[in-house]
Parts: structure tokens; sequence; C-alpha cells
């Protein structure tokens, strides 16, 4: 990488980024640059742009949402996934505790990697598990799913806007500073023929950020988080539950049959739908405050003592929805609820922080 100024007030920077993936055996190389132009004293735009990629790699796997089985990788020619970046930005200052700033971004991504769809024959070897009654024929999931076998057929595109606001604080009488940010942005895949939200689409993003100091030796810390929900795959209906036949063998024909309990009732499970429905649902709005009271002796002291509370209102939010199976009176089959799961608590703490 390298930095020079083409006249005063116009700087570009640019680069290059050599990979070697021994899964993938290939050597790719990223191009990328950014410019920066003071268009006078308080205001500056810039630009940005470059290859990005990555590797394929068991280690990317370990935070994603998904699994596919790399074993085989180099036997099925799977490559890098590359993304193109475009940044642009207009940045202004206000004052000298007061910044302004807008971004627009639009990046493109290809050779994405994703668990391939089963084959013809796969399918059919699947579906010929199942030894279900005319009747029941509906709960076989007779749709194409995706297998964890690993191909590069994703595409997909994302873009959007974001607004940056941040005061300063500039000396002990300054009481109030933070920052405000607010996010607008969309990402869509292409794959298996359908296009459909990325998983961390998120059309609206709010951030407040603040400290207040209403009296010398106390800060009063706000956080404020208020986001659209992530796209999520919920279930369409319900479908009977399968078992394994006695005496059967795992895959073969005719091996699955209903499942039932003790009584003799059909056992339900949540259907998912196919393929057409990933992504077609989202998650509850989610909003958070988070507080904390900072005590300090002086600006001089080693010394900070606090209180905290993460989500101070105590919402209900959801990483994820549940479903549940209830009993319905009205209806042959259970009813399906989704519950909202894995959301933070009121979580109220205090600590101190010593500074040596």
């Amino acid at each position: 990488e390298d930095e020079f100024a083409l006249r005063p007030g116009f700087r570009v920077v640019g680069g290059a980024r050599l990979d070697w993936s021994r899964l993938a055996q290939e050597t790719i190389v990223s191009p990328r640059a950014r410019a920066t132009i003071d268009l006078n004293a308080h205001t500056r735009v810039k630009f940005a742009g470059g290859l990005f990629t990555q590797s394929p790699g068991y280690e990317k796997l370990l935070q994603s949402d998904y699994f596919v089985d790399l074993s085989n990788s180099r036997g099925i020619g799977l490559l890098s996934e590359r993304s193109v970046h475009t940044i642009a930005g207009l940045e202004h200052q206000f004052s000298p505790v007061v910044t302004a700033r807008v971004e627009g971004y639009h990046k493109t991504f290809d050779r994405s990697i994703a668990g391939r769809i089963e084959s013809p024959a796969e399918l059919a070897a699947r579906v010929g598990q199942y030894a279900f009654p005319a009747d029941l024929a509906s709960s076989i999931p007779a749709a194409a799913q995706v297998t964890t076998i690993p191909d590069n057929s994703g595409k997909g595109s994302s873009y959007g806007v974001d607004f940056y606001v941040e005061k300063k604080q500039v000396g002990a009488r300054d009481r109030v500073n933070g920052w405000v940010a607010y996010t607008w942005g969309r990402a869509n895949v292409e794959n298996y023929g359908i296009a459909y939200p990325f998983d961390y689409d998120r059309r609206h993003s709010l951030s407040v950020v603040s400290t207040w100091r209403f009296i010398p030796r106390i800060d009063l810390g706000a956080t404020l988080r208020v986001a659209s929900g992530f796209p999520v795959t919920a279930p369409v209906g319900v479908r009977v539950a399968s078992v394994l036949a006695d005496g059967a063998s795992e895959g073969a024909p005719g091996s699955l049959i209903p499942r039932r309990d003790d009584t003799g009732q059909l056992m339900w499970t949540p259907d998912f739908g196919g393929i057409d429905n990933t992504n077609r649902s989202r998650l509850p709005l989610y909003a958070r405050l988070d507080l904390r009271f900072t005590y300090v002796k002086s600006p001089s002291s080693r010394w900070v003592f606090y209180i905290e509370a993460i989500n101070a209102l105590n919402r209900r939010n959801a990483s994820q929805l549940t479903p549940k199976l209830v009993y319905d009176p009205s209806s042959d089959r259970p009813a399906l609820q989704l519950t909202r799961e894995g959301g933070l608590p009121f979580f109220p703490s205090a600590g101190f922080r010593i500074r040596f």
C-alpha cells in the first residue's frame, strides 16, 4: 500500500492484497484504493473501492448460520468468495465539537459458498423413504432441499446509506457528548433459482450513544438501539412427523412411517416449506436501552465506580422465533405458535475499574 498527494488537499491511497488458499488451491490479487478530497477547511469527500475475498474454511463456519462439508472442496473445485465494494462519503465539521457525515455504499458478491440443492435422483431417493398412506401424502417433504455439499452458486448485492452526527467533549465543563447514527440498507441473495433477503438484511438501524455529566463527579451514559428485525425462515404450517420403521434400514425405500404416540395418535412437527420460503418472514422490531451511572472522585483519580442496567426497559427482544405446537380442540392437528427467544433480559450489574 502507498499514499501520495496529487495536489494539496487531494490524497490517494492505492494497494493490493495477495492471498493464497491451500484449500481452494488458488492465488488471488485484490486491488483496493481510496481517495480523500478536501473541499475546504471543514468539508471533505471520500471515495473507496476494491475487491475483497474469503477463502473456504471451517473457521469461517464457526459463527455462521449454516454448515457445509468441505472435506472434498478440491474435488468439487470450490473457489474463494468474492465481493466488490464501492463507497462514497461526505464529511463536514460544523464546529470544533460537532461533525456530521453521510456515506453510501454498494457491494456485489459472487461465488458465495452455500449448500447445493438436491439433484433429481437425490430428491427421488429421499422421498422414496416415506411409506405414508395417501391421506398423509401432503406431509411428505417432496420439495428439493439444500444439502451440506457446497458449491459457489450464490451471488447478490447490497446497498445503503449511513448518516452520522457526533458531538465531542472538549473540556470538563462540556456536560453532554455522544453520537447518533442511522443506516438504511438492503442485502439480497440470488440462489437456487430464487431471490431472497440475506441473513443480515436490515432495512433500518438507529443508534444513539450519549453521556451526560449532570453533577461534577457522576456521569449518566445511555445507549439506545432500535432496528428492523433480521429475516427468518418461519414455518408455514405443520406436518406429520416420521420415524424409522421397526427392522428397517436407515435410508432404505419405505423405511419411514408416520410417527404416533402411545395412544396411536399422530405426532406432528413444524413444516418449514420449500426453498421458496427462505427468509420470507422477519424477527420483530429490536429495541434496547442500556444505562450506566459512573462515579469518579476527581479527573485524576485512578478509581471509577459504576452501576449499569442492560436492557433497562426489560423489552422482550428476540434473536430467534421458536415454533411450538399447542393443542387445538377445534382441529385434528395442533396449532402452531412462534415464541420469542434469545433476547437479552434486564441485567443489572455494578463494578469498578482501577487504572495502574
